[in-house]
């Protein structure tokens, strides 16, 4: 996770891979993938993020809150690299509040 912050362009040729550990059954993986994706973010000159988006922000629907809270704090990351994309972030963690992951 370091190196993807320090590092970004070194790692990014491998963004597919994180992407991909999204669907991991080992919640630790999923976790790292989400901060290494949003870390790789303000080098995403193939757009990758653009195209898994939903996928990305699906993961607000998680059971497991420490996935939600990290979607959560690694958006404002994203919203940095990619603002064009910040009123569809805001959108999607707005849906959070509605969620049935909040209590009432």
């Amino acid at each position: 996770m370091d190196f993807s912050e320090e590092y970004p362009e070194k790692i990014y040729p491998h963004m597919d891979s994180f992407i991909n550990l999204l669907d991991s059954e080992y919640r630790i993986l999923k976790w790292n993938a989400i901060a290494i994706i949003a870390n790789l973010a303000k080098v995403d000159e193939d757009k990758k993020f653009d195209a898994i988006f939903d996928k990305y922000y699906v993961l607000l629907n998680d059971a497991y809150m420490v996935t939600v809270a990290n979607v959560v704090r690694k958006s404002s990351k994203i919203a940095l690299a990619k603002p064009y994309l910040t009123q569809k972030i805001t959108n999607e963690l707005l849906k959070v509040e509605k969620s049935q992951l909040l209590p009432t």
